[in-house]
């Protein structure tokens, strides 16, 4: 699949006059350097429907989510809080679609209004179960980051995925902003699995705080590449 960017960037360039013999011939050596690009699995992956794409993000969380409740054997306790459970997975559906579609709307404020409602999610979740004051604040925040690798290692497969489903070699800042955030209730939803705390400060700092880490690695990501790009 030839990249979205890539190809508004040659249409714009030719807006105006006629393009000159030099410019056609740029434009197809520019076409046929993205076709060279284009093979492999993450060709193929980027190239499906977005139905079909769509599908292959709700299989991969089902499957982290079997996997997680046989390891951690609190299924019966979460299908206590099904509300929330639930709640989660329709925002991560929603979040889901409206991503996969973020490469014709990434000038779309709706992606980071969406963005950001997916980040402040899993704080009004933790807001929704937790409580203050069962443990010290400074032991429950430093037990809470000890929660915050394992929910990246937990979400790591489906951040990995979304990668690869990306239609855009350079996504923009909201499109990334939501993907950040996707993979961050994601990774809340994992850990409640595991981790039976309801602490709200625990919550804040190794549950609800992944996504904005994955935010935040995603925009430190995207800078570092630009600056990359620009002095190669």
């Amino acid at each position: 699949m030839i990249s979205v960017d890539n190809s508004q960037k040659d249409a714009a360039a030719f807006k105006g006059a006629p393009p000159t013999g030099a410019e056609v011939d740029a434009l197809f050596a520019n076409l046929e350097a993205q076709l060279a690009r284009e093979k492999g699995p993450r060709a193929w992956l980027r190239s499906r429907s977005s139905r079909l794409r769509f599908a292959m993000v709700a299989l991969m969380l089902g499957g982290l989510m079997l996997l997680e409740a046989e390891q951690s054997g609190r299924l019966q306790v979460l299908l206590g809080s099904w509300p929330i459970v639930v709640g989660q997975l329709l925002l991560i559906a929603h979040g889901a679609s409206l991503w996969l579609r973020s490469g014709t709307w990434s000038r779309s404020d709706r992606v980071l209004t969406v963005g950001a409602f997916l980040v402040l999610a899993p704080f009004w979740v933790a807001f929704a179960v937790g409580s203050v004051g069962s443990a010290p604040a400074r032991e429950s925040l430093f037990q809470g980051l000890e929660c915050f690798p394992h929910g990246v290692l937990y979400s790591a497969p489906l951040a990995f995925l979304l990668a690869l489903l990306d239609r855009s070699d350079a996504p923009s800042t909201r499109s990334l902003i939501l993907r950040g955030a996707l993979v961050g209730v994601v990774a809340n939803l994992l850990l409640s699995f595991h981790c039976p705390s309801l602490d709200i400060l625990h919550l804040f700092s190794g549950h609800a705080g992944v996504g904005v880490g994955w935010v935040v690695g995603s925009l430190v990501w995207q800078r570092a590449r630009s600056l990359t790009t620009r002095t190669g």
